[in-house]
């Protein structure tokens, strides 16, 4: 991702008009909105987030999350495994990556379940969503040093996006209405 699509820098626009705005879990549920449906739109994941509320944010903060969106829609798009979850950096704290992975996961799994209808997943999809509900759980210690277990976890995620796009994205994929 850009410098300008940072988690640091985007962290730091939503938090201006929402203090408490998770941007690990705003591209979250962007990323699961897009998962279920690629030809989402940015106002439909606004809607989905703030219920028609319209955008809490300052206006400075449309333009880089519009960005924010076509740069994952492409990305997920393309299908070639170069999506990355929106988290801080490795130089942060374990802990505030371990809690943003966490909510990013959460939002994700709210993005997802925007859609309309009952998806039937496979097994591997329905434990990978099983998965990442528990990952929505994680917290680190403040001293850990499960540095390891974070970046395995992280890859996890990164790859069950995939996973879950691709299935979301077959033809064989259905709806139960």
């Amino acid at each position: 991702m850009t410098e300008a699509l940072s988690y640091q820098r985007m962290q730091d626009i939503t938090a201006i008009g929402s203090p408490d705005a998770s941007v690990a879990e705003l591209h979250g549920a962007m990323a699961g909105l897009l998962c279920a449906d690629i030809h989402s739109t940015y106002e439909q994941w606004l809607g989905a987030l703030f219920a028609g509320d319209g955008m809490p944010f300052e206006q400075d903060a449309d333009v880089p999350l519009r960005e924010l969106f076509g740069h994952t829609q492409q990305v997920l798009a393309t299908g070639d495994l170069s999506f990355q979850p929106l988290l801080p950096d490795d130089e942060e704290p374990l802990a505030e990556r371990a809690r943003a992975l966490g909510h990013w996961c959460q939002g994700f799994l709210f993005g997802l379940g925007q859609t309309t209808g009952q998806r039937t997943w496979t097994s591997e999809a329905e434990e990978l969503l099983k998965d990442f509900s528990e990952i929505s759980r994680l917290e680190a210690a403040e001293e850990s040093d499960d540095e390891a277990d974070y970046v395995e976890i992280a890859e996890f995620v990164r790859i069950g996006v995939q996973v879950i796009r691709g299935e979301c994205d077959s033809p064989a994929s259905s709806r139960i209405h």
